[in-house]
């Protein structure tokens, strides 16, 4: 599941290698490198949940389902409290642009009405602003919005089949 979830957040197994040997030796030995150095954008809990779910040794991963479950959880209820908060001020300042998705493959939101790179950056003062074909500062807090990969989309319903035989799984043998 670790390793799944990995794939899902960069678009690649932890271990790539060129042979089955060296790739069940990097397996047995190499640590993958942690999803927020990958991407500076990716939430830092989840890759540590991520890493922890990959680590070597059965005593440093999560020691029951339900641990992890709630490890999860939290972190997406937080995500989820954060993106309901900037859409929560993005509209109470009036300035929500119309998007069309950007094609796959690109990571830059375009406006409806023209084809330069849109980016909604808070400013200091609360407000939201749409600024086109202008680089801002990664220092701006950016909504970014793009539609999700069809690798992703798979990746996130083998995840949902693998947990939902899990509980049935469990559902059954607690059963007898």
């Amino acid at each position: 599941m670790g390793a799944t979830l990995y794939h899902s957040g960069c678009g690649h197994p932890p271990f790539e290698r060129d042979s089955i040997d060296e790739l069940l030796h990097a397996q047995l030995e190499d640590f993958p490198i942690p999803l927020h150095s990958l991407d500076p954008n990716f939430d830092p809990e989840l890759s540590e949940i991520i890493a922890k779910m990959l680590n070597k040794e059965p005593i440093d991963r999560f020691a029951t389902l339900a641990e992890l479950r709630k490890r999860l959880e939290s972190v997406a209820n937080r995500i989820q409290g954060e993106v309901s908060e900037r859409r929560r001020n993005a509209m109470s300042s009036g300035a929500m642009p119309t998007f069309v998705f950007a094609p796959e493959g690109s990571s830059t939101p375009t406006s409806s009405s023209e084809d330069r790179p849109v980016s909604i950056a808070r400013e200091k003062s609360g407000s939201v602003v749409k600024r086109s074909g202008s680089k801002s500062s990664p220092s701006d807090s950016q909504l970014a919005l793009r539609e999700p990969s069809q690798g992703l989309r798979t990746a996130v319903w083998a995840v949902a089949a693998l947990v939902v035989c899990l509980v049935l799984y469990v559902l059954i043998r607690t059963a007898h």
